[in-house]
């Protein structure tokens, strides 16, 4: 295994800037789900207060609405843990290079609520996100340096 991640380098060296956007942004989120962590997130209504505060005014489409403040809100620490362990689980696999494509969908998921439950000023920040999750969803950007060149050659799908 690892004879076949040197190897990627060599087949598909073509992103490897990309492999090292990916690292920085895995890096990113486990720095974002450490900050969460010791901001008490976890432990003070947090979330529930940003989503009442902003959300009103941002015009999110009724379907994030009413997931927004029906799920969240009424369970805000389950949701608080739940954003903290897939910060987190971003973070290590983007890291790793394992499984990108559906960990990039399930953060652009993440920066896509979070665009709507955040401050105006900030919600350009997370629109960018998206754009770089898709992007290395698109590429495969696991391939390079990653984890996933090692399944891509052995089980070739699209997931890999």
């Amino acid at each position: 295994m690892l004879v076949t991640f040197f190897d990627s380098a060599r087949y598909v060296g073509h992103i490897f800037p990309i492999a090292f956007f990916r690292i920085y942004i895995g890096y990113y989120f486990i720095n974002l789900a450490l900050a969460h962590s010791e901001a008490g997130f976890l432990t003070m209504p947090q979330i529930s207060g940003m989503i009442q505060q902003f959300l009103p005014s941002s015009g999110a489409p009724s379907w994030l609405y009413a997931f927004l403040e029906g799920v969240v809100v009424q369970h805000w620490q389950a949701s608080a843990y739940a954003i903290v362990c897939i910060e987190h689980l971003i973070g290590a696999s983007f890291i790793l290079g394992f499984m990108i494509r559906p960990i990039a969908l399930l953060g652009m998921f993440l920066s896509y609520m979070f665009m709507y439950i955040t401050d105006p000023s900030t919600s350009s920040l997370y629109l960018f996100y998206i754009i770089s999750l898709g992007t290395l969803a698109a590429v495969g950007a696991g391939r390079c340096f990653g984890m996933d060149y090692y399944f891509f050659k052995r089980h070739r799908g699209i997931w890999w």
